[in-house]
């Protein structure tokens, strides 16, 4: 039996990883990102640089709050986006499977509902720049200069030590 030219067994392959929903590629992207760490986004004039990890944890939770004077306002990703499973597993402490009825219960209390979700993390970025009191979170790979990135308790994401690592 004389072999496959290589170029047929690359597409086998892909094409096998496709069937079970896998690309190689994307596979090893999805690892490379769930590596790097989240970094914490507000709109610039929010003036502020820091923000401390139970504030956050709140702001995301739900509650409503406010840092030097001015109302947080939440966004998320999709709740697909592997960035959302990351933070609500990090600062929520809840699994993907527990987000849906923790916010059930809320609304069943009369609480605050969810933060409101953007499509897409390039809009997300949009709306967090222009958006008064706006934050948010993203991959780090996807900052921009037009939004301020925050610190969370003093630690910045380069820092080993820092919370959504």
């Amino acid at each position: 039996m004389k072999p496959l030219p290589q170029s047929m067994v690359v597409i086998a392959i892909g094409l096998t990883a496709a069937a079970v929903g896998l690309h190689p590629v994307t596979a090893n992207v999805a690892r490379a990102d769930a590596a790097r760490p989240l970094a914490i986004v507000a709109n610039p004039g929010l003036g502020v640089r820091d923000i401390a990890f139970s504030t956050l944890r709140r702001v995301f939770s739900g509650e409503a709050t406010e840092v030097s004077g001015h109302r947080l306002i939440p966004l998320n990703p999709p709740a697909k986006d592997d960035t959302r499973r990351r933070f609500d597993l990090a600062v929520l402490q809840l699994q993907p499977d527990m987000i849906g009825p923790y916010w059930v219960d809320r609304r069943l209390r009369g609480q605050n509902g969810p933060p409101k979700t953007v499509p897409d993390s390039a809009l997300l970025l949009t709306v967090v720049e222009r958006l008064a009191g706006a934050i948010s979170y993203v991959d780090v790979g996807m900052v921009t200069t037009k939004v301020e990135v925050l610190t969370v308790d003093g630690k910045p994401h380069t820092d080993r030590n820092y919370a959504l690592r």
